[in-house]
């Protein structure tokens, strides 16, 4: 079953959750490319210029897109980023929704 209120239901509930743990969330963001501290990233840069520093990044396109249109020039030759790109396509994916009761923040959620 879908939850009431569709894909921005689950937002609404989940942004709170992310912001209490110390994250933030960015909508509407174009992301052009990664910053790297040598071969570790560590931030993005925006298409509007600004420069976000995160410990985690993730990104959410697929992981040939990732490598090929984020990734600094000078790693796209590296052997892991050749594997990546030898994945075959694939259009799978996976949606879980869990419906709880009761609170379940008061239970540690």
């Amino acid at each position: 079953m879908y939850p009431v209120g569709g894909a921005n239901a689950i937002a609404e509930h989940m942004l709170p959750t992310i912001t209490k743990a110390g994250g933030e969330v960015r909508t509407g963001v174009r992301v052009e490319g990664l910053v790297m501290d040598g071969e570790r990233v560590v931030g993005v840069e925006t298409a509007d210029g600004e420069t976000i520093y995160a410990e985690a990044v993730v990104s959410d396109i697929s992981a040939r897109e990732t490598v090929d249109q984020l990734l600094p020039e000078r790693l796209r030759g590296d052997a892991w980023v050749n594997e990546i790109r030898a994945l075959p396509s694939s259009i799978c994916h996976f949606s879980l929704f869990m419906g709880f009761e009761g609170d379940i923040e008061a239970d540690g959620a």
